[in-house]
C-alpha cells in the first residue's frame, strides 16, 4: 500500500509538537535549586512539586484518545499544544507554592492528552510497512525537545551564577550554590513556539478522515476491533505497560531530580 502524502504532514506538525511539549516539561529541572531557594521548600516538597506535573500528565490521555476520535485528531493536538503553552506562561507569574503545584498539575494535563491523540494519528495514516519508521522518527521529538528545553532553562540559570565556579563544578562533578536566578522567564518564554506550534498545526495540519486512514483500509474485511474490556484482559499489554512504567520511573527520576545534585 503506497503512503498517502498527507501522512507525511502528519508527521511533520506530530513531531514539532511533541518537540514543544518535551521542551516546555523539561524546563523544571534545571530551575529546581531557584525554586527551592525562593520558596524555601524541602526536598520533599520538591517531590511534590515534580510529582503534580505527572497527576496531570496520568489523567488526561484516555480522555485525550477519546476526543481525538469523536472531534478529530488535529484538534485535540492543536488546542492541547495551546493550553498546555499558556499553563505554563503562567507557571512563571505563580506567587507561591500552592498556585505552583497547580500550573504544574494543569500543564501535565494537557500535555497528556497531546501524547495519545499525536501518536494514535501518525501510526493510523501510515501503512504497517511505515508504521515503525514513522513512529521513530516521531520519537525523536522527545529527546531533541528534552535537549533543548534543559539547554535552554540551563543557561537562564548559569547567567546567575558565578561562571568559572559552574564550569569546574561541571567536571568535577560536584554542585555549585545558586546566588540568584530568574527563574520565571524560561516558562514565559514558551508561550511564543508553543502557541506559534498550536496556530500552524491547527491550519496546516490535515485532518484525515478514519476511512482514508491507511490502518482502516488494511482492517477492511480483517478481524473486528477488540473492544477496551478485551485489551485489559490481553497480556502483552500488561507487559508493554509495566515495561513502559519501569522506563518513565527511571529516566523521570534521574532527568528531573539531577540537576539539584
Amino acid at each position: 500500500m503506497e503512503t498517502d502524502k498527507r501522512a507525511y504532514r502528519v508527521l511533520f506538525f506530530a513531531w514539532l509538537g511533541w518537540f514543544v511539549n518535551f521542551a516546555d516539561r523539561q524546563l523544571i529541572g534545571p530551575l529546581l535549586p531557584l525554586l527551592q531557594k525562593e520558596f524555601n521548600l524541602s526536598n520533599t516538597d520538591i517531590g511534590l512539586l515534580t510529582s503534580a506535573f505527572f497527576i496531570g500528565y496520568s489523567i488526561s490521555p484516555i480522555p485525550g484518545g477519546y476526543l481525538a476520535d469523536r472531534f478529530g485528531s488535529k484538534k485535540v493536538i492543536a488546542f492541547s499544544v495551546l493550553f498546555f503553552g499558556i499553563t505554563t506562561y503562567f507557571t512563571g507569574l505563580v506567587g507561591g507554592v500552592m498556585s505552583l503545584l497547580v500550573t504544574r498539575a494543569f500543564t501535565g494535563l494537557f500535555e497528556g492528552a497531546y501524547y495519545s491523540s499525536a501518536v494514535g494519528y501518525v501510526t493510523s495514516v501510515f501503512p504497517k510497512a511505515k508504521r515503525a519508521f514513522a513512529s521513530a522518527i516521531f520519537s525523536t521529538g522527545w529527546t531533541l525537545g528534552s535537549f533543548v528545553g534543559i539547554l535552554f532553562a540551563t543557561a537562564v540559570g548559569l547567567l546567575a551564577w558565578n561562571f568559572t565556579d559552574a564550569l569546574f563544578s561541571v567536571f568535577q562533578s560536584t554542585s555549585v550554590e545558586v546566588v540568584s536566578g530568574d527563574w520565571r522567564s524560561p516558562w514565559m518564554w514558551m508561550i511564543i513556539p508553543t502557541t506559534i506550534t498550536a496556530i500552524l498545526t491547527y491550519f496546516f495540519m490535515p485532518e484525515i478522515p478514519m476511512q482514508e486512514r491507511a490502518a482502516f483500509k488494511e482492517a477492511e474485511g480483517k478481524a473486528k476491533s477488540h473492544g477496551f474490556s478485551e485489551i485489559l484482559k490481553n497480556k502483552n499489554a500488561w507487559i508493554i505497560f509495566s515495561l513502559q512504567f519501569v522506563a518513565n520511573f527511571g529516566l523521570w527520576s534521574i532527568s528531573t531530580f539531577t540537576p539539584k545534585y
